[in-house]
């Protein structure tokens, strides 16, 4: 340890003896995980955060896609307005939202409507499903609604249901299961492993902390399977330095794509961090 570290050490060990110090550390630590917030993502709003200037660009490409929390079909139907008439399948585990699901695209042949949740293995577990189709229902009761209603719902896997439907790849795979994208990932083994997913775009944030996953755990385990990780803004796809920002449980997106499908991102790569 060098002079300075000590020092350092000294002083840290020095104000943790003190209580109205450790209530400042606390409270400037709250305030500056929100400017992190905010600097890893701007925006919820898909039209402001590079969502849907993501699948704008990405859906000429494809021909299959998959919605995971597809709640009453926003995401789907832009990427349908801007996509070449693609296949697609959408799991939504809310009752009431999947009714707008039938509604709106139920005499549509490509598309195909699961009424379940997507996790890490099959079964069942409670939905805890906000009035009015609200976007924070979830099988994580963290930043849901306190009026949300539970229900059981049925949990299946990505392997699973497309292994059935004999699906032989996916280009597109969206995923906000509010706390549950990292389970949603670890059920789709073995499609990562033999590389039938091009591009997956997933959600983090503060649920994901009760579902028992860690960014960093998902980021390795995309990795090993050879895709590589980019934060997703509003003017494009850096480079996400996880050793610089750890585990902050704040919302994000961020997309992992095979190498080879660079070129469908052209124009919206930065091959650069946020933060230089």
């Amino acid at each position: 340890m060098s002079r300075w570290s000590g020092y350092l050490d000294r002083c840290h060990r020095a104000c943790a003896r003190v209580p109205w110090l450790v209530k400042a550390a606390i409270a400037l630590r709250n305030q500056a995980q929100c400017v992190i917030a905010y600097h890893l993502a701007e925006d919820a709003n898909p039209h402001k955060n590079g969502e849907y200037a993501l699948a704008r660009l990405v859906a000429p490409h494809c021909k299959h896609f998959i919605d995971v929390g597809a709640n009453v079909g926003d995401w789907t139907a832009f990427f349908l307005e801007h996509g070449e008439s693609p296949s697609g399948l959408l799991f939504e585990p809310g009752g009431r939202a999947f009714e707008k699901l039938e509604e709106r695209f139920g005499e549509l042949i490509d598309i195909e409507l699961v009424d379940a949740a997507l996790g890490a293995q099959v079964g069942e577990a409670i939905f805890f499903e906000e009035p009015h189709c609200g976007e924070t229902s979830s099988l994580v009761n963290v930043l849901t609604d306190p009026s949300a209603k539970r229900r059981t719902c049925r949990v299946t896997t990505l392997d699973e249901e497309l292994y059935h439907r004999g699906w032989a790849h996916v280009d597109f795979l969206k995923i906000d299961a509010e706390g549950y994208d990292g389970l949603v990932l670890r059920g789709a083994h073995r499609l990562l492993e033999a590389k039938k997913i091009n591009l997956i775009q997933f959600e983090y944030n503060a649920p994901w902390a009760q579902a028992n996953s860690t960014l960093g755990s998902v980021i390795e385990y995309l990795k090993a399977f050879g895709y590589e990780i980019a934060l997703l803004h509003s003017d494009g796809l850096y480079v996400f330095d996880y050793a610089r920002y750890g585990e902050v449980f704040r919302y994000m997106n961020l997309v992992a794509f095979l190498p080879e499908k660079r070129d469908w991102l052209r124009g919206f790569l930065r091959n650069q961090p946020l933060l230089r």
